[in-house]
């Protein structure tokens, strides 16, 4: 019985700390050819987080343990222009869904 109030205990210090952040999920792609672009660095622009995620074969993305609150992602890879996205929301306990399109760049 002592293992049981233990083990409820701690779950209720720790999923109230967990519902504090959430996930941003999206996918990028190239402007002409609508096709996925793999090795994209995605990056949330703050001071005092450092998170970040490359995209996949399938330009997926996910940002986890993001705190609740409005962000500007930014989207850089060596053969396309960088791209910033504004106005990101991020909700406790939710996935967000930001996906955007990137321009090859220009010689």
């Amino acid at each position: 019985m002592k293992h049981l109030l233990a083990v409820l205990l701690l779950l209720g210090l720790t999923l109230p700390a967990m519902a504090q952040t959430g996930k941003v999920r999206g996918t990028v792609t190239d402007c002409d050819s609508n096709e996925p672009i793999a090795g994209v660095v995605v990056a949330v622009q703050d001071s005092t987080l450092n998170l970040k995620a490359t995209t996949d074969a399938k330009g997926q993305f996910v940002l986890s343990d993001l705190p609740a609150g409005e962000y500007v992602l930014l989207g850089t890879h060596e053969q396309y222009d960088e791209i910033e996205i504004k106005g990101v929301r991020v909700v406790a306990g939710a996935v967000s869904r930001m996906d955007f399109l990137m321009q090859k760049k220009r010689p």
